[in-house]
């Protein structure tokens, strides 16, 4: 799906932890910066976050008591 409005993608991603669909590849290309999101997994994978981005990825998983790791 390109360009999904918000009701569109929230469907999306509920069916994805609720067994519908298997996983989701979310790309913003304005960041150059690809969300992968597994359902069978507990586990979101941001690739290229940098700068700002990075920065509030970290915010947000900190403020939900998970983790952010900076691959080398």
């Amino acid at each position: 799906m390109k360009d999904p409005d918000v009701s569109e993608l929230v469907t999306l991603l509920y069916s994805c932890f609720s067994g519908g669909v298997g996983y989701v590849n979310i790309l913003l290309p304005e960041h150059e910066i690809l969300l992968t999101l597994n359902s069978d997994d507990l586990y979101m994978a941001v690739y290229n976050a940098q700068g700002e981005a990075a920065e509030l990825i970290s915010q947000l998983v900190s403020a939900e008591g998970l983790f952010f790791r900076e691959a080398e």
